[in-house]
């Protein structure tokens, strides 16, 4: 209720601060693979991946594997490995629909709503992540590495994309922008 109150049922820009210097910490993206049975049961930096591998089960198998699957639901037991990310080429990103995917979870404080308490975004959007990344990145640049405390803005933009195989269309994607200027900055 306190947030509709301040920015109604559908905002187009929120106003936030992150609580720390460190992306890592409030916006974790990564390739995540999730299943009903197991929740998540991989996930990896595009290098390394961390998943739950069942050594008897068929299926697609992660580079490096000589037997086994991930778990799926006739998985009777499962162990965590360790194995080789593929990012994109992943084979559970090859499934229709892909199974893995990277996806960001962007948490945030929101000042103007009465309360503390963090809030979160989920986002599989490959344009929004890269476009929170880089933005953080650039008004880390000009901090000096700061970016804690500072109020933000995070809205959905229109951005023109043109996806393989098919013509350019418009897509919303988040946006972090700076309310002031780069001397106030």
């Amino acid at each position: 209720r306190a947030f509709w109150e301040i920015y109604g049922e559908t905002p187009m820009e929120l106003d936030i601060i992150f609580p720390t210097d460190d992306p890592s910490q409030w916006a974790d993206a990564y390739y995540k693979a999730w299943s009903r049975q197991w929740a998540l049961r991989c996930k990896g930096d595009g290098e390394t991946a961390l998943a739950k591998l069942d050594a008897s089960g068929k299926g697609p198998r992660p580079p490096g594997i000589n037997s086994g699957t991930w778990a799926t639901t006739t998985s009777k037991q499962w162990a965590y490995m360790e194995i080789p990310c593929l990012g994109q080429e992943c084979p559970l990103q090859k499934t229709s629909p892909p199974k893995c995917k990277a996806v960001m979870n962007l948490q945030f404080l929101l000042p103007r709503v009465e309360g503390i308490g963090i809030w979160q975004i989920d986002t599989s959007s490959w344009h929004t992540i890269q476009n929170i990344n880089n933005n953080v990145d650039l008004i880390r640049a000009v901090t000096g590495g700061r970016i804690r405390g500072l109020t933000l803005k995070l809205r959905r933009v229109p951005i023109q994309v043109t996806p393989t195989n098919t013509t350019t269309k418009t897509v919303y994607v988040l946006d972090i922008h700076t309310p002031v200027t780069l001397s106030e900055l």
